[in-house]
């Protein structure tokens, strides 16, 4: 953001034709919401599903590497309290402000599907849970490895 940095190159290449939009990506919501309010941005790229959407106390001021710890302290049915209000509320400011929301992350890195907890979700239904998120126009899962 700063001058002759990132953004001012990727404006630059916007204002000759040679890209068309501009995107961010990042992991906590105070980061985002700053993002999508600056209107400066057409898309969003953040990590969206059942075990994040529900981590209570994520407010930006952890490290990523500890709210990575705590989603894989989460046990599948601590994930029934639903997304939290700070969430969704970025979703919703995404949808308003017709800033693209593509969820990343939809199975929490692979965690939802660690074969010691039983999670019972698929990929089909997690990618049907961040397509049903406000705003979210498309999920990119990502691979650990080709199995």
């Amino acid at each position: 953001m700063q001058p002759s940095g990132h953004y001012e190159l990727a404006a630059d290449l916007v204002r000759q034709g040679m890209a068309r939009y501009i995107g961010y990506s990042c992991h906590t919501v105070p980061a985002a919401m700053q993002v999508v309010r600056s209107g400066m941005f057409d898309l969003l790229m953040f990590p969206i599903n059942p075990a994040f959407d529900s981590l209570p106390g994520e407010t930006g001021t952890e490290n990523l590497e500890n709210l990575w710890d705590r989603a894989y302290e989460r046990k599948p049915d601590d994930l029934l309290g639903g997304t939290l209000p700070e969430r969704k509320q970025l979703y919703n400011e995404c949808a308003s402000r017709q800033v693209g929301l593509v969820a990343m992350k939809p199975s929490a890195g692979g965690w939802l599907f660690r074969p010691d907890l039983d999670t019972g979700f698929t990929p089909l239904s997690l990618t049907h849970y961040a397509l049903s998120q406000p705003g979210v126009t498309c999920v990119i899962p990502g691979a650990a490895n080709l199995e």
